[in-house]
């Protein structure tokens, strides 16, 4: 988010988990892994979907330091493969 953002709260990015705070359930029914694998494959639209209305302002925008939204999405990329298949759409 950019200083001096005047979207409305609906449209802010939300507050996130730490990655090393997560804990990993791997505790799955083998049933649910056509769905991780079908929600990966699309993760690429779904990034699309997000991200397209912003500038490229707001995709290099790093707030106190962190990732910017294009560091993020090209480490997604770089690091899964069904990302990787479907990255060749995405604009970053």
């Amino acid at each position: 988010m950019l200083p001096n953002d005047d979207r409305s709260d609906s449209t802010k990015i939300m507050k996130r988990q730490k990655w090393i705070d997560h804990i990993f359930n791997l505790g799955l029914d083998p049933g649910w892994a056509t769905n991780v694998i079908s929600r990966l494959q699309d993760t690429s639209i779904r990034l699309q979907h997000y991200c397209k209305s912003l500038s490229n302002q707001e995709l290099i925008y790093k707030p106190n330091g962190a990732w910017s939204i294009k560091e993020h999405l090209g480490h997604l990329i770089d690091r899964n493969p069904y990302i990787k298949k479907g990255s060749r759409n995405l604009w970053i």
